[in-house]
């Protein structure tokens, strides 16, 4: 459920900058990666109202798109940013149209603005809700 920048899903722990692939599913391209370039981050396992990703910090990659996969079961994902590093205070981003990037069903949209921090948000969820979230960002 969590990618490259935080130790805790917690609000009240600042985002730390340092990656951590094996407690966040976070997918870092290495020198023999076929593209470069380019940063994939996926959060897995979104079950619960109010599971929010770890934040991820890519602001050098300010091409963003994200997908989201997985049963729905009534659930909304929001795509939310910070500029704000230390404290960080999210709002919704939007797509390349300027509307609320959020999800109610599977699809692939590109983020509008290149925030410091980008994290999934969920609510609305139900007992089938199962969610998989997946950003691509690329210089």
């Amino acid at each position: 459920m969590s990618p490259s920048a935080s130790p805790s899903l917690s609000p009240s722990i600042s985002p730390s900058a340092s990656p951590s692939e094996e407690v966040y599913n976070v997918v870092i391209p290495s020198g023999d990666y076929p593209i470069r370039g380019v940063y994939l981050v996926k959060w897995t396992g979104f079950t619960l109202t109010g599971d929010t990703g770890a934040p991820c910090a890519c602001p050098n990659y300010p091409e963003k798109s994200i997908q989201v996969v997985g049963t729905f079961g009534g659930a909304t994902v929001t795509i939310q940013g910070s500029n704000i590093v230390d404290s960080p205070i999210y709002s919704t981003l939007n797509d390349d149209g300027g509307t609320a990037l959020t999800f109610t069903e599977a699809g692939i949209k590109k983020i509008r603005e290149n925030s410091y921090w980008v994290r999934p948000s969920i609510s609305g969820t139900t007992a089938t809700t199962n969610l998989n979230v997946h950003l691509l960002s690329q210089k």
